[in-house]
């Protein structure tokens, strides 16, 4: 899984353009969104001068006057998009990772400044989540704030922030923890983290080793945002328990399994980050091997009871 998303603040320069289309050759992109294109007549040229590939396609939500727009583009080869949805501030990817097999949603947004526009935004999405219940990906600039350590002036807009939060909570999305620093957004001395990605549970389980990282800012004031399942250069990948393993039968025993292993490979009574760095590695290899097998196995049954119902 690759997606990258870019807040251009204006796609018209060739500059620009030639930007992103490196960008996504050199990370093998699946999915694209580009925000605020500043664009009104999204063409096939266009496009093709992002991503001169004859698998692309794309939708687009063209700007009005010399604000907003949005663009997705996809290889159609490798995620195979069967529907698309969009409204003011987002555009809706649903289709198949051919690589997975996984049926997915991949949403990305732009939100709008205004307040009450948010709050619409917010609603919309809400409505969209529950619309589709499958593996859920959602990025972009979502022009919002959650905690006062998100711009450097430590300015936090309550009524913003919880209405956001809610919106979070209400979906059950989880945020990425971001990898290459922690502000996306820059301005002169400003600095503000208004670029995210979230995912639901089972997407999480499902691409495990998905992460977040913020690309070089380049020709914008916000940085490019890469999801990718390959570990960049500098990428650290940040370790997620996830609470459903609690219900896996004897998830106690085994992890206590795991800590004598690790207490056994790394003896002495200083090595505690070592032995919990092998901890975490077994939980992610059972995680792949073991646990995400109850997914796969959970469709079997369904199908199989359902080929004997009809």
């Amino acid at each position: 899984m690759k997606v990258l998303s870019w807040n251009l603040c204006g796609l018209g320069r060739a500059g620009k353009l030639r930007a992103v289309s490196r960008l996504i050759d050199i990370h093998n992109i699946e999915v694209c969104f580009l925000l605020e294109t500043k664009i009104k007549t999204c063409t096939d040229s266009l496009i093709f001068r992002v991503w001169n590939n004859s698998n692309v396609n794309w939708a687009c939500n063209e700007a009005e006057g010399s604000r907003g727009g949005m663009i997705a583009l996809w290889d159609d080869t490798k995620f195979q998009v069967s529907s698309v949805e969009y409204g003011y501030g987002w555009i809706g990817l649903y289709g198949q990772h051919m690589q997975s097999g996984f049926i997915c949603a991949i949403v990305g947004v732009y939100a709008p400044c205004s307040m009450s526009e948010k709050r619409n935004l917010w609603k919309n999405l809400c409505i969209l989540r529950h619309a589709f219940p499958i593996l859920w990906l959602m990025v972009g600039d979502f022009n919002e704030t959650l905690n006062q350590i998100d711009r450097s002036s430590g300015y936090l807009h309550i009524k913003g922030s919880s209405a956001f939060r809610n919106f979070l909570d209400s979906c059950h999305l989880i945020e990425y923890q971001l990898a290459g620093g922690y502000f996306t957004w820059f301005r002169n001395c400003l600095m503000s983290k208004l670029d995210r990605a979230f995912s639901d549970e089972s997407f999480l389980l499902q691409f495990s080793n998905v992460m977040l990282h913020r690309l070089p800012r380049e020709m914008s004031d916000h940085c490019p945002l890469l999801v990718s399942d390959s570990l960049l250069e500098s990428g650290y990948r940040p370790f997620k328990f996830l609470d459903c393993w609690l219900q896996f039968p004897n998830f106690k025993i085994i992890i206590r399994g795991f800590w004598f292993d690790g207490c056994t490979a790394f003896p002495g009574r200083f090595r505690f980050l070592k032995k919990l760095s092998f901890v975490a590695a077994q939980l992610r290899r059972w995680n792949k091997d073991d646990f995400g097998d109850q997914e796969y196995m959970l469709q079997v049954v369904i199908s199989q009871i359902d080929d004997l119902e009809s």
